[in-house]
C-alpha cells in the first residue's frame, strides 16, 4: 500500500486540513501519515494554535526513522520557522510533493505576512504540483480572476514567481 504524508493543520470543524487529507487518502486506497503543524478553531474569528518547533521536529524525526514515504502533501504550515524546518526534509525526499499554499480561508480573510508567503514560494521548486484555491491564486498572481482566460494568465504569473523552475 502506498504511504503518503500530510503536513497540515487540524481544522476543528473537519472541513479541511489534516482530517480532509486523511479521508482523501483513504478514499484513494493509500495509507495516510500525519505531521500536525497547528490546530485551527473557527468561531467568529480564526484562532491558530501553533505546535512548538520541537514537537514538529520530533514528528519529522519519527517519520524519517520509521516510514518509507511515496508522496507528501503540504497544507497549512502557518509559521515561517516551520517552512525552514521542513526544507531539508523535503529536499532529501525523492517522491512527488504537492503543495497547497494555504493563504486564504473561506471562513474569513486571513492575512499572512510577506515572509510567510515568500517561504511558501521558496518551496515551489521542490514540488510536483501547487494547488492554490481561487483566492490564493488571486493573491499569488496579484490579479482578480473572473474567467478561464484570467485563470490561465494568473497561473503564468504565479509560475514566474520562481523563474528557476520554468
Amino acid at each position: 500500500m502506498k504511504q503518503v504524508l500530510s503536513i497540515a493543520g487540524l481544522d476543528s470543524l473537519a472541513g479541511g486540513g489534516m482530517t480532509a487529507d486523511l479521508k482523501t487518502f483513504e478514499e484513494f486506497g493509500v495509507f495516510g501519515h500525519a505531521l500536525l503543524t497547528c490546530v485551527v478553531a473557527i468561531n467568529d474569528d480564526l484562532l491558530f494554535h501553533d505546535l512548538p518547533e520541537p514537537v514538529i521536529q520530533a514528528q519529522l524525526d519519527s517519520l524519517r526513522s520509521v516510514v518509507s514515504l511515496d508522496a507528501i502533501k503540504i497544507g497549512l504550515l502557518h509559521q515561517t520557522a516551520i517552512i525552514e524546518l521542513l526544507r531539508d526534509f523535503l529536499q532529501a525526499f525523492t517522491g512527488p510533493i504537492v503543495l497547497d499554499p494555504v493563504l486564504a480561508f473561506k471562513e474569513g480573510d486571513t492575512a499572512f505576512n510577506q515572509s510567510y508567503q515568500a517561504g511558501l514560494i521558496s518551496l515551489f521548486p521542490s514540488t510536483a504540483l501547487v494547488t492554490p484555491n481561487l483566492l490564493e491564486a488571486q493573491h499569488l498572481s496579484g490579479q482578480r480572476i473572473t474567467s478561464l482566460a484570467e485563470m490561465k494568465t494568473a497561473a503564468k504569473k504565479s509560475m514566474r514567481l520562481v523563474p528557476q523552475m520554468f
